[in-house]
């Protein structure tokens, strides 16, 4: 496996399992960082017990707030990649899709009030989506701004 780079975050496994680590890839920047932060924040949240969580009554805000997690998400980790807009796609995109079935899937596991729910999956996968389109336009619109 030498000359594969592989972490235990399970999004780390999928974006970096593809990308050889030389000198340009091994740059941690700020963006790096919080795209990390972000990341641990989702598996964080995942593992508050559900009787916990703060009761709101809007039927959709769980939904919406599984959009948003996720849409940061992709965002973030749009700007931490580096190489082609096309392969960091792809790589935001697998990565971010399994860590909303593994999230979902560990919540399942939990001792206490969190069930998976793939209505959640599917919220995230869209705010996953939704990030990243709107990260390509954006890109592509301002072509002189570089991803650090």
């Amino acid at each position: 496996m030498s000359g594969q780079g592989f972490a235990t975050l399970p999004s780390f496994v999928v974006i970096y399992s593809f990308t050889p680590l030389d000198a340009k890839h091994m740059t941690f920047t700020r963006a790096h960082f919080l795209a990390i932060a972000w990341t641990l924040g989702i598996l964080a949240a995942c593992t508050i017990p559900g009787s916990d969580l703060p009761k709101i009554n809007i039927v959709s805000f769980d939904k919406a707030a599984h959009f948003v997690v996720f849409a940061g998400f992709g965002w973030l980790w749009m700007r931490a990649l580096r190489g082609t807009p096309l392969c960091n796609t792809g790589r935001v995109l697998a990565g971010g899709l399994a860590y909303a079935v593994l999230t979902e899937i560990y919540q399942g596991f939990l001792p206490f009030d969190r069930t998976p729910d793939p209505m959640d999956t599917l919220a995230n996968a869209l705010g996953l989506l939704a990030a990243v389109l709107v990260y390509r336009m954006w890109q592509k619109r301002f072509t002189s701004i570089k991803a650090p």
